[in-house]
């Protein structure tokens, strides 16, 4: 369940890598050549524009091969072919076409590119600048007509498709979210009700149904901590010692510092506590929280840190020490976090049912190992029909029948 959330957490470094690699960008990219076309006709001073006719300093393109360039680049990039291909007339008009230009806007835009053609041998004097404003202006409306006729380019349609169908997918999302709700609700009725009448029957002392309701409970909601302990001190005042054990152990490893849940062990024999048995007192919660949050903080701010000196904005040095000891302080926490987490996974371990004597083979009779009391928490080391090689708290290691053990990770009772 945790996958994708950790697999988040490792591609996060990424952009910070790869703007580090990538290193600082030799120029400004370049900008759209229709823009270019549309900034010098917009600029064009107001005494040109007021006698028509553009002094030969103004900003509007020189020559009607500026024009004719400016506009094939602009049509190349908005139609996603070469250039080359514009200028055969017949590719052209199919290219238009199929990309649902309308047969008037095509014939314009041919005659225009046919006029741009005729004014490229133009003289550059003053009148010759002046035909070059009129075709700019021209040029420009001619394009604006092909660019709202024509479909969308293919990247453009993929954006759009991949919006359908995440709006689709999110309708999909809330529809699971709302039966999850639904189911939710229901399992916390039934939860309620089981919680309610193991809490009554504790009240009126029917310890074996108060334990047997929270058992039941707990099968529902496994890793929640009130539930095992309370399960736990039904069975300890039913005298279920086994059941006891299982639920309260099984509290305490969600919940390490609790000190109710220390309490309670402390009334269980050694055995049932000490050794492989023993729950290290770690705030595993807490020490994720503050290393996710220092992870992330950590690689946005190298992140952010990388794209200013790609952009050769000043930082300061400072900046650089605090992203190295958040990531180290993330790491920290993080692996102790981990280190707590697999020491209080119960994975391995066992309670012994009743009585038993260890012994040195997996054979009834052989050589005694010392014994096991009811309660004891082992580890198992190796399992062979009928039988499992265990270690004790106390360090002894024998055999014991497996049929005298319940696995400690287990709801179930014996």
């Amino acid at each position: 369940d945790r996958l994708p959330f950790l697999v988040v957490l490792g591609l996060l470094p990424i952009p910070a890598l790869a703007l580090l690699l990538i290193g600082n960008p030799r120029e400004k990219p370049e900008v759209a050549a229709i823009e270019k076309l549309r900034s010098m006709v917009v600029s064009e001073p107001i005494a040109a524009r007021a006698t028509g006719k553009p002094e030969l300093g103004s900003t509007v393109p020189k020559t009607a091969r500026d024009v004719r360039r400016l506009l094939l680049a602009s049509l190349a990039r908005r139609l996603e072919v070469g250039t080359d291909v514009l200028t055969d007339r017949r590719r052209t008009w199919r290219v238009l076409r199929r990309r649902g230009v309308t047969a008037e806007s095509t014939e314009l835009l041919l005659a225009q590119l046919n006029e741009l053609d005729v004014a490229s041998f133009a003289s550059a004097s003053v009148e010759a600048a002046a035909t070059t404003a009129a075709l700019s202006t021209q040029a420009l409306s001619v394009y604006d007509r092909v660019d709202t006729e024509a479909l969308e380019p293919l990247a453009q349609r993929g954006r759009k498709t991949g919006k359908g169908v995440a709006k689709v997918a999110s309708v999909l999302l809330l529809a699971v979210l709302v039966a999850s709700a639904s189911v939710g609700a229901i399992a916390a009725q039934t939860s309620g009700s089981l919680w309610e009448r193991a809490t009554a029957d504790y009240a009126n002392r029917q310890f074996v149904d108060a334990a047997t309701g929270f058992q039941q409970l707990s099968r529902q909601l496994p890793r929640d901590p009130d539930v095992l302990a309370n399960w736990g001190t039904a069975a300890w005042a039913a005298g279920d010692t086994v059941s006891a054990v299982v639920a309260w152990q099984r509290a305490a490893r969600l919940d390490p510092l609790a000190a109710d849940l220390r309490e309670h062990l402390l009334l269980l024999p050694s055995g049932s506590r000490d050794g492989v048995a023993e729950i290290p007192m770690m705030p595993i919660g807490a020490l994720s929280v503050i290393g996710i949050v220092l992870w992330v903080v950590g690689w946005l701010l190298a992140t952010w840190l990388f794209w200013q000196k790609r952009k050769q904005r000043a930082t300061k040095p400072a900046l650089n020490v605090i992203i190295l000891a958040t990531i180290m302080l993330a790491i920290a926490s993080g692996a102790t976090a981990t280190w707590g987490a697999r020491h209080l996974r119960a994975d391995g371990l066992a309670v012994v049912i009743r009585p038993e004597t260890m012994r040195a083979t997996p054979e009834a009779g052989a050589d005694a190992q010392g014994g096991a009391a009811t309660g004891d928490v082992v580890r198992i080391d190796e399992v062979v029909p009928q039988w499992a090689r265990v270690e004790h708290s106390d360090g002894r290691t024998g055999w014991i029948p497996a049929d005298h053990l319940t696995l400690l990770s287990s709801s179930s009772s014996r």
